[in-house]
């Protein structure tokens, strides 16, 4: 099912709420968006780990690894900002 949006001078487009609705509670906070010739598609993610090597870095770090650095980043600067 398709539906027109527009785009605001922001970059940004409304998702209609129907669509929204079908994902339901547990509904994204983060999209990937791809683009694909001339469209652009909308992706959910359902958490920061589900994304684990769609990005490209030099770091190699097991997931406990990388779990005990944010939680040393937040105790340790996130509250000082």
């Amino acid at each position: 099912m398709q539906k027109m949006v527009s785009l605001t001078d922001q970059n940004q487009i409304s998702i209609p709420k129907w669509m929204v609705e079908e994902w339901g509670p547990q509904k994204p906070k983060k999209l990937f968006v791809v683009k694909l010739g001339n469209e652009i598609h909308l992706r959910p993610v359902k958490n920061f780990w589900s994304v684990v090597g769609s990005l490209k870095s030099e770091i190699k770090l097991t997931d406990e690894e990388l779990r005990d650095a944010r939680a040393k980043f937040e105790k340790n600067w996130a509250r000082k900002i």
